[in-house]
Formats: C-alpha cells, structure tokens, sequence
C-alpha cells in the first residue's frame, strides 16, 4: 500500500500516543482540498501543524499527515488514544465517491492489521458533530470486516505451506548430512584398515 509522505513541518515536537484503541474517520468539510490546505487551516487555528494521521484524496490517493507513531489533534478525548483519517470533500453536500472509498477501505484494512484490536468511529461518534456525513459507513465497516477476514483466513494457509516448505528443506538436510556422514565413515573405515596393517 502506498502513501505518500510531504515531510511537513510541526511547530513543536510531536508527542506520541499512549494506546491505540480507536481509528476516527473525518471529512474535510471542503469540496476540494489537499494535506497542504489542512496544514494551513490548523495552524491556522492555533495546532502545531495537520491534526491527522491520514488523508485520501478524491482521486483515492493516501497522504500521511502526522506519522502513524504521533497523536493526532482531531477529536476532543481522543487524540492519545486513537489515529485518524481525513477525507477529502464535504459530505453533507456530496457524496463519497468509489475510488476514494475503496482506498479508505484498505488504509482502513491496514490499520487493523497492525492494530487488530482497533475500533474505527466517526467523528460524530465522539463529538458534538455531523463529520464526516457519510451514509455509507455502515457499508465501510462492513467490507473492512470482510477484507481483514479474508487475510485472516489466508493466514493459516500461507503458515501451513511455510511449514511445509521447512519440512522439505530439513528433509534435504538431513539427506545431505547423512551423505556427509557416510562419506566420513567410509574414509575412517579405510584409515581403520591401514592402522590394522
């Protein structure tokens, strides 16, 4: 997965988070916006720089904003307990398109395999808010489920083929420490013979 890094600059130094219980999802409640923009907005409003982890743009492009490792400033109670993800667009206005969707999803996706005990919620599940305004959330979490699972599901078939894999390759070792062993045997045997003599 690829996201791409703008290295921007903080006022201060980033402090990290103490847990990482919760993933909350935002809109940028602009119709067209880029991470520089947010920047600029928050500090603007006084933070040290871009409040949040991620953001995707419309054309589903992934940006990070503040480093995964760092607390976000996003939402109030939050922001040492949970990293966060910004969309591109003002969705009580217009709708979440698909290529930004399905990449939400798999940032959505990737979070939950470094995190799996994660839970992601919108904003207005924490503050007095309608971000992020998407109908189609319950949707989104849905195929974040099924997505996850899926890996979860190759998971122990790839780790029974590594098995395998191992068990064939010291099968070969042992046919090739037994040669070696042989040989040696052979060697002495004669060394034997002429000590004999």
């Amino acid at each position: 997965m690829h996201i791409v890094k703008h290295n921007l600059v903080f006022k201060d130094i980033l402090q990290s988070r103490t847990s990482t219980d919760f993933c909350i999802v935002h809109h940028a409640d602009s119709i067209s916006c880029d991470i520089f923009d947010i920047q600029k907005w928050h500090l603007d409003r006084g933070f040290i720089g871009v409040g949040y982890n991620y953001f995707v743009d419309k054309k589903g492009v992934k940006h990070q904003g503040r480093p995964e490792w760092a607390s976000d400033a996003d939402a109030r109670g939050h922001n040492y307990d949970s990293l966060s993800i910004c969309l591109e667009g003002r969705f009580t206005k217009e709708k979440l398109q698909e290529v930004q969707k399905e990449s939400l999803i798999e940032l959505m996706v990737n979070i939950k395999k470094k995190y799996p005990k994660i839970k992601f919620m919108r904003h207005s599940d924490v503050n007095n808010t309608t971000c992020p305004a998407l109908d189609c959330w319950a949707d989104i979490l849905s195929d974040v489920d099924i997505e996850y699972n899926k890996i979860l599901e190759k998971s122990p078939g790839d780790l029974i083929k590594r098995i395998e894999k191992l068990e064939k390759t010291i099968e070969s070792l042992d046919k090739k420490v037994d040669r070696v062993v042989e040989h040696f045997d052979r060697k002495f045997n004669k060394l034997d013979l002429k000590i004999e003599e």
